[in-house]
């Protein structure tokens, strides 16, 4: 079937269709063009279905979505066809603008009467809620004075964080779109009227300000390829200028969740734009910067922005560039990290991140003519973008992680759902990728089963394609022309046949393998000379020639840049453009403990699985029992189809990989254990479902690192009045089925100082028949007590006399070196997720990560001090909602640190725990302080770092 033409990087697409309402067709251009998507009809096993379930389940999934979560009630509101206030996200409305998007292409590539109906009816509503200026922005309209969170209360004023231009760059994307496919102007229109308002308001003469998420300088300039309006290339230009310079007309936001728009680094905006070094903050949002940068560029012969380009490519790819193609390591910004920040299991690799690094890296390629920047873009097109979606087509990754624990599954929606529409819309463009032209000659992008109809200056060239690629990289172009023609056929010969990986991040283990390509013109071989990436045959071509061209295509083992810290020792696999997974429902249940240690991976393709995919097998080991294992591996892209569980790109391989266990920690001298304080849940037991969660999330994350714990029970947290609650001791039952022993905690919380001796010792002895009931007398489980955190005896004589009654209970009293505050963080990590804050939540997470990083920090000093070496240490955390998601991040982190997982026992059998603790104060710290006190040594609690100011006072 024809597919829909090109609407958000093809550019060729808009010129051809849009030449009715052209003034003057814009010259300069990109000196290359891309062959419209609506000229290439894809007939490949691959893509093609692909598609129909792009139009058949992912198009009108979305649509129902936006219907059932309130984005489209949001239109008629602003229309006045419904009362109520605005729902959801301020930048809720670009869901509805993309998935028109979508749609328009779908309709151009296969009629359909029922769903050009609804997008009819979505563009009369959209339409019916502009204002008569051409304002168009519900968030603010509905209801003026009460705009939604993070909107001004006039036009314009809140452009760090409002999305106000973000929304109306997605509605001219949409309306070109529409337009073109259609032929109907009813959403151009709007548009125009909208962008004719943008560039009356902003200017060298108007408004001096930037869009806080770019992407309107993308819109801006297909509205002007759609009608000629100088003046909408000539404000996104001033977008881009302006970047960098003073905005007195953009109101900084107040302390509070949006304040973290002000950073101007996280919009790009630290510097102009011709003057940034390397690409900072948010990653969806530089990328959509630098396509905006690239079609102004080739519009107007701007060199310095070529310039600017072409250093910031070689930043990301040389630097910030997963294996997958996908960017952003840091989730709480959404953003580029450090150099050689990539992270696995907590990679972020946003969908929409992956969508725009593909679409910049055509513009590079239309603006530089090198296959280089169609390496990268293959390389993300198969697997950082792909895996956004299910194979069902209705289930979608927000974020793209090369790691998972087994807690990571696609979801139907998103509360912020930027990403399913955003990757719908690419799909429907994916035919418009493979071909291009620059005047006379043709360019073979990428291979995939099609025919075509190729447009030049010589006339027309009609391609007949057939390939099982990317499974097989045998591939037969059969041409026709009307009367021979002389031409540049360029075919591309990807890098990673002669070994080469996009930038300088990756590479295959051992060695390049320079493979050889062959090609034949009518059956006779012909040389193969690659030039930028490209084999070129010129010749005088007629009807029937045809043109095979055979890439080898092996699987090969991957190894990273030995900067990138969480590869280092690892090994991925890769076969043609497809990067591989290990699956734990491949590979026993899990994958997290195995190791690569084979050198020679096998293929075997499999027609029944997952749509039918090549599989790769290689030999490795499991590393706990050292017993050999045949580990299989499956396209990254289709990951997480058969139901959750544990997931690696990357494991540990060579020489190293019977020595590498938990990223290097067994090799360590430094030990850690960890114990958990108020079970079965440090807050909101009352939320069973929400306690279940927690209990399951943190009982898997344990397994996975193979970290012994001991749980402490605070037995009233088990009791609702007098009446134990049996869901509660359900909880407390997981722990033990787990293999996790029960410690006692239970006393009074409120005022211990105060409270008698007698009442502890009952509350003690309340909470050990609790606990020992719910343990069955199993053999082997030590007496634990944890002291109360904040009771150590007014008076010596009340310690020495609560530690004598513990002792002839048969105790052992728990200390701990470690407690990183973790529960001021997850009392505004639970508000935040009761509000919806995904963008606070995420802060929070990163926030505590970096505290306990500092607190490490300390806690290793104090060790040295204190003992002139390493001491166990014991953490003290809690069963909460903060631990229900950064829990592995944490233990990850630990583990980077070089320490090794030891039970509770195995800890306190180092010498130091035989130190007297004579600390006595209504304060209890780290026993590492606590020590200090009988070496004589000087108190340090007050040099202690605090959590961030900012924590304690949203968790008052």
């Amino acid at each position: 079937m024809a597919r829909g033409a090109i609407g958000t990087v093809l550019l060729a697409a808009t010129i051809t269709a849009l030449t009715a309402l052209s003034a003057a067709a814009p010259t300069p251009d990109y000196p290359i063009a891309a062959v419209p998507a609506a000229d290439v009809t894809l007939t490949d096993a691959f893509w093609a279905p692909k598609l129909e379930t792009n139009r058949r389940v992912t198009i009108p999934h979305i649509m129902r979505e936006n219907e059932e979560t309130g984005r489209v009630d949001n239109f008629r509101k602003a229309a006045g066809q419904m009362s109520g206030a605005y729902s959801g996200r301020r930048f809720n409305d670009t869901d509805v603008y993309k998935i028109v998007e979508a749609a328009s292409y779908s309709l151009k590539a296969k009629p359909d009467p029922a769903l050009e109906k609804k997008v009819d009816d979505l563009i009369a509503l959209i339409a019916a809620s502009q204002q008569p200026d051409g304002y168009l922005f519900p968030a603010l309209t509905i209801d003026r004075a009460h705009p939604a969170p993070g909107v001004g209360r006039e036009p314009w004023v809140a452009e760090n964080g409002s999305h106000e231009l973000y929304n109306s760059g997605h509605l001219y994307e949409a309306a070109v779109a529409h337009f073109q496919s259609t032929g109907k102007r009813t959403l151009l229109d709007v548009a125009i009227r909208n962008a004719d308002l943008v560039a009356r308001s902003f200017g060298p003469n108007a408004r001096h300000a930037v869009p806080g998420h770019e992407v309107i300088e993308v819109g801006l300039v297909k509205m002007f390829r759609a009608t000629g309006t100088r003046a909408y290339l000539d404000t996104a230009k001033f977008f881009i200028d302006e970047r960098g310079k003073p905005h007195p007309d953009m109101q900084p936001y107040p302390d509070g969740p949006f304040a973290m728009y002000n950073d101007r680094a996280y919009k790009q905006d630290q510097a102009p734009f011709v003057a940034q070094v390397r690409a900072v903050g948010h990653a969806v949002r530089a990328v959509y910067l630098y396509m905006g940068a690239a079609d102004v560029a080739a519009l107007t012969g701007d060199t310095a922005y070529g310039a600017e380009l072409d250093r910031l490519w070689t930043d990301v790819t040389g630097k910030r560039l997963y294996l997958t193609g996908g960017i952003g390591a840091r989730g709480t910004t959404e953003s580029f990290g450090d150099d050689y920040e990539l992270p696995n299991r907590r990679a972020y690799t946003e969908t929409c991140a992956s969508v725009g690094n593909l679409l910049w890296g055509h513009r590079m390629f239309l603006l530089r003519g090198d296959g280089k920047y169609l390496d990268a873009l293959e390389q993300v097109l198969y697997n950082g973008y792909l895996s956004g979606v299910s194979l069902s087509g209705d289930r979608f990754f927000y974020q793209n992680p090369l790691e998972s624990t087994g807690r990571t599954e696609r979801s139907p929606y998103f509360d912020v759902a930027c990403c399913p529409a955003n990757l719908s819309r690419l799909m429907e463009q994916v035919p418009g990728l493979l071909y291009s032209t620059k005047g006379r000659d043709v360019f073979v992008n990428m291979y995939a089963a099609n025919t075509a109809t190729i447009h030049t200056t010589a006339g027309a060239v009609r391609v007949k394609e057939q390939t099982s690629y990317p499974w097989d990289g045998a591939v037969t172009l059969a041409l026709d022309v009307d009367a021979p023609k002389t031409f540049a056929l360029h075919l591309r010969v990807p890098g990673w046949v002669h070994g080469q990986l996009p930038g300088e991040l990756y590479h295959f283990s051992g060695g390049s393998g320079r493979a050889v390509v062959s090609i034949a013109i009518n059956g006779k071989p012909i040389p193969e000379r690659v030039e930028r990436g490209f084999s070129t045959v010129s010749r005088t071509w007629k009807r029937g020639d045809t043109v095979r061209i055979a890439l080898p295509m092996r699987p090969r083992l991957v190894a990273a840049d030995r900067r990138i810290a969480d590869d280092v020792g690892k090994l991925a696999v890769q076969r043609g453009p497809i990067v591989y997974a290990f699956e734990g429902v491949d590979n026993g249940g899990s994958v997290l403990g195995l190791s690569i240690t084979g050198s020679d991976p096998k293929t075997e393709f499999k027609p029944g699985l997952l749509g039918g995919v090549t599989v790769v097998h290689v030999e490795g080991v499991d590393t706990a029992s050292g017993a050999a294992r045949t580990l299989t591996a499956v396209p990254y892209y289709a990951w997480n189809n058969r139901g959750v569980g544990e997931m690696a790109v990357w494991l540990p391989g060579g020489a190293s990989a019977s020595a590498t266990t938990q990223s290097g920690a067994a090799r360590s001298g430094k030990t850690m254990a960890i114990t958990f304080d108020d079970l079965p849940k440090a807050n909101g037991v009352d939320d069973i479902a929400g306690a279940r969660r927690t209990t399951q999330s943190i009982l898997a994350v344990l397994k996975a690192h193979k970290a012994p714990a001991v749980a402490f029970v605070n037995e009233g947290k088990l009791y609702d009045g007098p009446t134990m609650v049996p869901d509660r001791a359900a909880l407390l039952q997981s722990w033990i089925d787990a293999g996790v022993p029960l410690g006692n905690h239970t006393y009074s919380h409120i005022d211990i100082n105060n409270v008698p001796l007698d009442k502890y010792e009952d509350d003690v002895v309340r909470g050990e028949r609790t606990y020992t009931r719910l343990m069955r007398g199993r053999p082997g489980a030590v007496r634990w007590f944890r002291h109360p955190f904040t009771h150590t005896g007014p008076t010596a004589e009340i310690k020495a006399s609560l530690d004598k009654f513990l002792a002839g209970r048969g105790y052992r009293v728990a200390p701990f070196t470690i407690e990183n505050s973790d529960w001021l963080f997850s009392t505004v990590y639970a508000r935040a997720r009761t509000a919806g804050d995904e963008a606070l939540m995420t802060r929070v997470r990163d926030a505590y990560l970096a505290y306990n990083d500092t607190m490490l920090d300390w806690d290793e000093t104090l060790s040295k001090e204190d003992f002139d070496r390493d001491v166990p240490q014991i953490l003290l955390i809690h069963s909460n909602e903060l631990h229900t998601d950064v829990l592995d991040a944490l233990l990850t982190k630990i583990e980077r640190r070089g320490y090794r997982w030891v039970t509770l026992g195995e800890a306190m059998k180092d010498a130091a725990y035989q130190t007297p603790d004579e600390f006595i104060g209504t304060y209890g710290p780290s026993w590492l302080h606590r020590w200090r006190v009988a070496k004589k040594l000087p108190s340090r609690v007050r040099d202690e770092p605090d959590p961030p100011q900012w924590i304690a006072d949203a968790a008052k």
